[in-house]
């Protein structure tokens, strides 16, 4: 019995993690330079939040990194798609605006 209470577990830990959101909705606060290695660079949002941007130093821009710096500066909201575990940096893309479920 108690092989099935901790499987039972196991698998509402899992299925919640599976359920974890993949789109943030955010508003940028500050945007920080560049990592040492200068591949990327982070910036932490109005809820204290902080994410890293994988973008090849700049070579290599992501979609809509351009909503970030405007995020920035008139404190609109912008949707935040992030990555899988694995990915080289935290965010995949951003659009302008709320996300839409």
């Amino acid at each position: 019995m108690k092989i099935l209470a901790c499987a039972s577990l196991i698998l509402a830990a899992t299925c919640a993690n599976a359920a974890a959101p993949t789109q943030i909705t955010a508003t940028v606060k500050k945007i920080g330079q560049f990592s040492e290695s200068g591949d990327g660079y982070t910036f932490k949002t109005k809820d204290g939040k902080q994410y890293y941007v994988y973008n090849a130093g700049g070579g290599s821009p992501i979609p809509g990194e351009k909503f970030i710096t405007e995020s920035e500066k008139k404190g609109t909201p912008i949707c935040l798609k992030l990555t899988p575990p694995d990915g080289m940096g935290d965010i995949a893309s951003v659009t302008p605006g709320a996300c839409k479920p």
